[in-house]
């Protein structure tokens, strides 16, 4: 009974130990608005640590699925474009390093190819420990379509030039504008004509 107990203990203390280690460290992709096909779309990608211990060579690593594969560029510290999605990583190929409390963002442009659903999956890859992955992250991202149906303007254009609007007074109302200004001063005549 002692020897489960102590397994028991042992289980749940390196399962506390991994529970922690993978809050260290953590992924976020910021924009704002939609995404809309075949237009750049800026964004920030966030690497967050919390008290994490040092790693000297880490890479992120980018993995994406969808209906087509979207150009995702950034630029390095020697200000080179970098397409992240045609790569597969981000970082320098020898790593870099991450301790303690941090918040790196590097700023990107994405374009995506087709609307529909995607995966973008990030993991934080320790190059020192035979690529231990030390935290991963998936964003689900929806791109909408910008093609508006041609049919459908076609009909709404139809039926705006069906009817033109009117604006300023027709010969009718003209018609009957003079007719009672006539009567007015007609009766205006007879009424001054009987008081003189």
């Amino acid at each position: 009974m002692k020897k489960i107990f102590t397994l028991l203990l042992v289980f749940l203390f390196a399962f506390t130990i991994n529970v922690y280690a993978a809050g260290e460290f953590s992924f976020d992709i910021t924009y704002d608005g939609d995404i809309i096909k075949d237009q750049e779309k800026s964004a920030t990608v966030v690497l967050e640590g919390t008290e994490a211990p040092v790693h000297n060579k880490v890479r992120i690593k980018v993995d994406i699925s969808g209906p087509g594969t979207p150009t995702i560029y950034a630029y390095d510290s020697n200000q080179t474009k970098i397409d992240i999605a045609e790569v597969g990583y981000w970082g320098p190929e020898e790593g870099f390093k991450v301790e303690g409390t941090f918040e790196n963002e590097t700023p990107i442009q994405a374009t995506f190819p087709e609307a529909g659903d995607y995966t973008i999956t990030l993991s934080l890859l320790d190059l020192e420990n035979e690529n231990e992955v030390l935290t991963t992250e998936e964003f689900e991202i929806t791109v909408e379509d910008n093609v508006v149906d041609n049919d459908e303007n076609n009909d709404t254009n139809e039926e705006n030039i069906t009817e033109i609007p009117k604006t300023g007074t027709s010969i009718g109302e003209y018609a009957i504008m003079c007719a009672v200004v006539f009567a007015i001063c007609y009766v205006g005549y007879f009424i001054y004509k009987r008081k003189v």
